[in-house]
């Protein structure tokens, strides 16, 4: 159970479950497909950057010793 607490606790797995959940949603609400393909490659986008960005706070704080998670 710890590792299931963990992982609904992190950043990273929020933003990767937001950005499949927006996907999912773009393909159900049937959105055009020019304007899908904008969505997704957005919406990928911004995911990558803040899970990098997240990731490299992170282990910036790990280093400084500062993380106490």
């Amino acid at each position: 159970m710890s590792g299931l607490t963990k992982l609904l606790e992190s950043k990273r797995a929020w933003t990767a479950i937001i950005a499949f959940l927006v996907c999912v949603a773009v393909e159900v609400f049937n959105v055009p497909e020019d304007t899908a393909e904008s969505i997704g490659g957005m919406v990928a986008t911004l995911a990558i950057t803040l899970i990098g960005g997240i990731t490299v706070s992170d282990l910036g704080m790990a280093l400084k010793g500062k993380k106490t998670k």
